[in-house]
C-alpha cells in the first residue's frame, strides 16, 4: 500500500505486520496479515489499520490458500557397485524399515526411490 506520509501504521486487532518500509519520497509500504489462519471457507475477515486516520492509501489484498493434499516427502538411496562389470545386472536388496529390490545398470549404478525418512545403520 502507498500512503501520503512515511509513518508507522497501527494495525487492527488480530493482525500482524509482516514488513514495513518508509520510502525516501515520503510513502509507507507495508504488508500485513491475520495473526491466525481462517478456520472455514466463507468466514468473514477484517484487514484494517487504525492509525493514522488522515492518510490516503491504495489497498491490494491477496488470499493465500493452503496446499491441498500435500504428498509426504520421500527419499532415495543410490550407489554404485564396483567394479562396474561385477555390478552390471546385479540384484540389489534393501531391507529394514523398507524392503525393496532393484537391478544395477550396465555401469553398476542402482537407486531405490519413494522411501520414507529413516535411519541408516
Amino acid at each position: 500500500m502507498i500512503t501520503d506520509n512515511a509513518i508507522n501504521r497501527t494495525l487492527g486487532p488480530n493482525q500482524i505486520l509482516v514488513h514495513q518500509d518508509f520510502s525516501p519520497t515520503g510513502d509507507t509500504y507495508w504488508v500485513q496479515g491475520q495473526s491466525s489462519s481462517t478456520p472455514l471457507s466463507g468466514t468473514n475477515v477484517t484487514i484494517n489499520d487504525t492509525a493514522p486516520t488522515t492518510d490516503r492509501y491504495n489497498l491490494s489484498i491477496c488470499e493465500i490458500l493452503p496446499s491441498l493434499g500435500t504428498a509426504p516427502q520421500t527419499w532415495s538411496i543410490s550407489g554404485t557397485i564396483s567394479p562396474a562389470a561385477a555390478g552390471s545386472g546385479a540384484t540389489v536388496t534393501l531391507s529394514g524399515a523398507a524392503n525393496a529390490t532393484t537391478t544395477a545398470n550396465a555401469s553398476g549404478n542402482y537407486t531405490f526411490t519413494g522411501l520414507a525418512n529413516g535411519n541408516t545403520r
